[in-house]
């Protein structure tokens, strides 16, 4: 599961009351599986030896926060990821071969 908890994102999409807690909460989960397709990893991943605690990149995070602001302001369409979404993932992804 995420890493995001709901308060982070609604201060993201600026919301203050409880009542879309469960649709965000959907859209959170979708932002998260979509992160974790794209990128083809889970996410986050294991660190290294020698490192603190599990990866979870701030350009990931803010890839599943874009996400989570489109499907919440466009919910009634559907639109495509920008490229500012995949700027931010493409790093991460791994299986990329020739």
């Amino acid at each position: 599961m995420t890493a995001l908890t709901l308060a982070e994102v609604k201060l993201h999409l600026r919301v203050d009351s409880d009542a879309e807690d469960t649709l965000i909460a959907q859209y959170l989960a979708a932002a998260h599986d979509q992160v974790e397709q794209f990128l083809d990893r889970p996410v986050p991943w294991a660190a290294t030896v020698g490192a603190p605690a599990d990866v979870y990149p701030a350009a990931v995070r803010n890839g599943e926060l874009l996400i989570i602001g489109d499907l919440y302001r466009n919910r009634e369409t559907n639109s495509e990821p920008g490229t500012a979404l995949y700027a931010l993932l493409f790093p991460y992804r791994v299986g990329l071969g020739v």
